[in-house]
């Protein structure tokens, strides 16, 4: 997709479209698809679906957006169903900003768009992190007797102390009790 530049009067969602379906581009050789009325790139395998959403700025408009990413599992919630019976449940893994994969001292960046020279930075550092930081950690979950090694020991993100205050209640431990191997069997 080649470099656009907008006019003044464009819409702010035409631009935000524009710059969610330039990151995608790059995404498509490791198999992601962008899904536009979800504002999202996805994935999925046999065991997991792996999203990066962008998240418009309801104060500041669609040329101001948070990336988040987040995996999501069938397996999990149906565990959870049965874990937690007549709770509300849901299979997600992990969700939580691009930007805490990195240590990057915001871990809630903002980005803005509405100008040339400012969507091809954001374009740029973001699909940077993706391929550096967000990629690598999706391709953990291939070998899930590993990573449930890894997170029993230092959580989804070493780097990141509390994680227990970051992420939803039990979501590690549940993750570990679902995929750990004493319970690797498939839910019928």
């Amino acid at each position: 997709m080649d470099r656009k530049e907008f006019s003044k009067d464009e819409k702010p969602r035409n631009i935000f479209v524009y710059v969610c379906e330039r990151i995608a581009e790059s995404l498509r050789e490791h198999g992601f698809k962008y899904i536009k009325s979800n504002n999202a790139i996805i994935k999925k395998d046999s065991q997991f679906t792996y999203k990066i959403s962008f998240q418009p700025s309801i104060k500041y408009g669609s040329t101001s957006f948070l990336v988040n990413i987040s995996v999501e599992s069938d397996r999990l919630a149906q565990w959870r169903r049965n874990e937690y019976q007549g709770e509300a449940v849901d299979g997600m893994v992990v969700a939580t900003s691009l930007a805490r994969l990195t240590k990057m001292k915001n871990e809630w960046p903002r980005y803005e768009i509405a100008t040339f020279t400012e969507r091809e930075r954001v374009i740029l550092e973001i699909t940077n992190i993706i391929n550096d930081y967000a990629i690598p950690f999706f391709e953990q979950f291939n070998d899930i007797n590993l990573l449930v090694k890894k997170v029993e020991k230092f959580g989804f993100l070493p780097h990141l102390k509390n994680q227990n205050i970051i992420f939803r209640r039990n979501t590690i431990s549940d993750f570990i009790r679902c995929f750990s191997s004493s319970e690797s069997e498939p839910f019928e």
